[in-house]
C-alpha cells in the first residue's frame, strides 16, 4: 500500500503481479480493499502452508549452533527430494539453494513455526479484483490443487496452467500478461 502511495497510483490503472508467499500478502491487501489495481497476476499464491508436524518439533528442538551445520544440510537434501523436481527444474532448485543458504535459519525456524496452521481460504470470497491465477502442476512446492481451489473461491477469477515453474517465470508468463491486458483494453472500450 505504501508504495502504490509513494508512486500515485491511487486512482490510477496497474495491474499487482506475484508469486508465492507475495500471493499471501496481496490476498490478504486486497480482500481488506488496501489495494485498487485493475488486476492481479498471481504465480502459485500460498493460501495455506502445508508444514508437517516433524518440521515443528525440529524446529523447536535443534540447538541454534547446530541450525546451519545440521539443519541447513538437511533442508536442501529435503527441498531438492521432495519439493523441487530438479532435474526438470534446475534453476528452480539454484534459486531455492540460495534463498536457503542466505535466510537467516535462526529467525526463520519461529516463522515456520507460526505458518503450520495459517491459512486465508475465508479471504478469497471478498477478492473482487480481476485475478488471473498461474498454476504450474508440474511444481510440487505449489500445490495445484490449492491454486485450483483458490480459483473457484476467489468470484472474478481465472486460471491458467503453465506446467513448469520455469515457465510461470519467463516468457509464458508474458504471454499471459499480454493476453490480460488485451482483455483489459476490450473491456474499456466495451
Amino acid at each position: 500500500k505504501e508504495y502504490i502511495d509513494q508512486l500515485g497510483l491511487n486512482g490510477k490503472k496497474y495491474i499487482t503481479l506475484c508469486s508465492s508467499l507475495g500471493g499471501t500478502v496481496l490476498i490478504k491487501a486486497l480482500a481488506k480493499d488496501y489495494l485498487q489495481p485493475t488486476a492481479a497476476i498471481m504465480i502459485g499464491p500460498n493460501v495455506e502452508y502445508h508444514i508437517t508436524l516433524f518440521a515443528k518439533v525440529v524446529s523447536l528442538l535443534i540447538p541454534k549452533f547446530l541450525v546451519k551445520r545440521g539443519l541447513l544440510p538437511f533442508v536442501k537434501f529435503y527441498l531438492s527430494r521432495v519439493y523441487v523436481d530438479a532435474k526438470n527444474e534446475p534453476e528452480q532448485i539454484i534459486k531455492y539453494m540460495r534463498a536457503v543458504e542466505e535466510a537467516d535459519m535462526v529467525k526463520t525456524l519461529p516463522l515456520l513455526r507460526k505458518m503450520r496452521h495459517y491459512q486465508i481460504w475465508t479471504e478469497l470470497t471478498q477478492v473482487k479484483t480481476k485475478t488471473l491465477l498461474i498454476g504450474a502442476s508440474m511444481d510440487k512446492m505449489h500445490a495445484t490443487q490449492d491454486c485450483l481451489k483458490t480459483h473457484e473461491l476467489m468470484p472474478n477469477s481465472k486460471y491458467v496452467d503453465l506446467g513448469s515453474n520455469k515457465a510461470t517465470h519467463s516468457e509464458p508468463l508474458i504471454d499471459e500478461l499480454k493476453k490480460l491486458i488485451e482483455e483489459l483494453e476490450k473491456e474499456r472500450i466495451a
